[in-house]
């Protein structure tokens, strides 16, 4: 497990506090409460972070780490979390082999999952997916407003 974090806040020309958080763990499910642990972590050590702020953030990395775990092949994957001027954004890298777009789905009521990236539509102010710069896999990504 690699984890790495600028601390403090690097101070930018326009006086904004940028600071990121930027963790990989293991494709495991067991990984998942640890990505939510870290990143509540590294949110309550930011004071400006409300707590519906960092309780969505906190949402959705799972459910992104959720996604990077079970719908990919890959080994490990990569979280970061990045506080920008009003936002918060977050980033889950997968090492997989797949490079399908990724859609939310419409669940039926009595499915048992397939909500996800609902949530991650409703609870930021934008998301999206890009390919990996390097090798297989993808980044799933989403910017949650900071209140």
């Amino acid at each position: 497990m690699t984890i790495a974090a600028d601390i403090p806040p690097r101070r930018q020309p326009d006086d904004s506090t940028v600071s990121t958080c930027l963790f990989d763990l293991p494709a495991d499910q067991r990984s998942v409460p640890i990505a939510r642990r870290l990143t509540e972590t590294y949110l309550d050590s930011r004071t400006h972070c409300d707590e519906d702020v960092r309780h969505s953030v906190t949402l959705l990395i799972s459910e992104l780490a959720t996604n990077a775990i079970r719908h990919t092949n890959g080994i490990q994957f990569r979280c970061l979390v990045r506080l920008e001027q009003g936002a918060v954004r977050i980033e889950v890298e997968d090492r997989g082999g797949s490079h399908s777009v990724v859609r939310p789905r419409r669940a039926a009521a009595d499915d048992e999952s397939g909500r996800g990236l609902q949530l991650v539509e409703c609870l930021s102010k934008d998301w999206g997916m890009r390919r990996r710069a390097h090798g297989p896999g993808s980044v799933v990504w989403a910017v949650v407003a900071a209140h």
